[in-house]
């Protein structure tokens, strides 16, 4: 059982931390502790520190090519995909702005080294976030580990069956030599059985990489369908951005319009009240 614990802990240590896991600051043992553990509020003064995730821009929810679709949370009660601007990929442009850039710092969004700055709450979550990117990746290589080992196992299995069939057939042919007919029929019939085995460990290896090259197309399938998935949200995402900014377009023109019609009319009014009163003073 402890070689058992202390190879699945080769495994785990084997597997690197993903990157944004551990703080710049902190204590030391934040550097070891599990992503399951939350990191505490560290009292200082304001802008000591920073909770950082990655750089604007990038984003922050990512799966890897050959991630597996994953139900444990499927009404995000554990983790919540909150939408942050600093890291939405579609605004590049604005954050490619040197004057933008300048704003967000001196409003205290951003760092000089342009990373999104974040609460201690949602950099917690986010850990929360890379630990079951961390598992994923754990949970494949056990998968993997697992496979070659049973593979390894049955070649060596097959191969001790065949080397103790052979020391087998030597034994026998030392006994006696008056039955080498018999022997050598026996040899000739273990040898094929030998054959066979070997073939039925091929035959189990071909059946092996057919496995693998089929989930290797399945994954390819499912990374497509992904991409086209975020194809179609992208686009509707870029269309309500052109609807929102006509709109905002019609309502600065007929504010324009409204207010030159307010300017006229106020200088109708002003022309009235001035040539009533030269009336009246004429009058007078």
């Amino acid at each position: 059982m402890y070689h058992l614990i202390r190879a699945l802990d080769k495994v785990i240590e084997s597997i690197p931390k993903p990157k944004g896991a551990i703080p710049n600051f902190g204590l030391p043992k934040w550097k070891v502790m599990p992503l399951e553990s939350k990191i505490p509020m560290v009292p200082g003064p304001e802008g000591a520190y920073n909770f950082i995730r990655r750089k604007i821009g990038k984003k922050l929810w990512t799966s890897s090519s050959d991630a597996e679709f994953n139900l444990n949370d499927p009404y995000c009660y554990e983790i919540k995909f909150t939408y942050d601007a600093l890291h939405d990929e579609h605004l590049v442009p604005f954050f490619s702005n040197t004057n933008n850039i300048k704003h967000l710092l001196k409003a205290g969004l951003i760092t000089r080294n342009l990373e999104g700055k974040c609460s201690l709450k949602d950099y917690n979550m986010y850990r929360k976030y890379l630990r079951n990117v961390h598992t994923d990746r754990i949970r494949r290589e056990l998968r993997k580990r697992t496979c070659v080992a049973h593979e390894k196992r049955v070649l060596e299995c097959t191969e001790e069956q065949a080397q103790n069939e052979v020391n087998k057939l030597k034994r026998k042919e030392k006994l006696t030599e008056a039955r080498k007919e018999i022997w050598a029929a026996h040899k000739f019939e273990e040898e094929a059985k030998i054959k066979a085995q070997r073939e039925k460990a091929k035959k189990l290896r071909k059946r092996m990489k057919l496995l693998e090259i089929r989930k290797r197309e399945e994954q390819m399938m499912r990374a497509a369908r992904a991409k086209a998935h975020s194809e179609n949200i992208k686009q509707k995402q870029k269309l309500a951005s052109e609807i929102q900014e006509q709109k905002k377009i019609h309502t600065i023109v007929d504010w324009r319009k409204k207010e030159h019609m307010r300017k006229k009319a106020r200088e109708a009014r002003l022309k009235h009240n001035q040539e009533q009163k030269i009336m009246a003073i004429e009058e007078k």
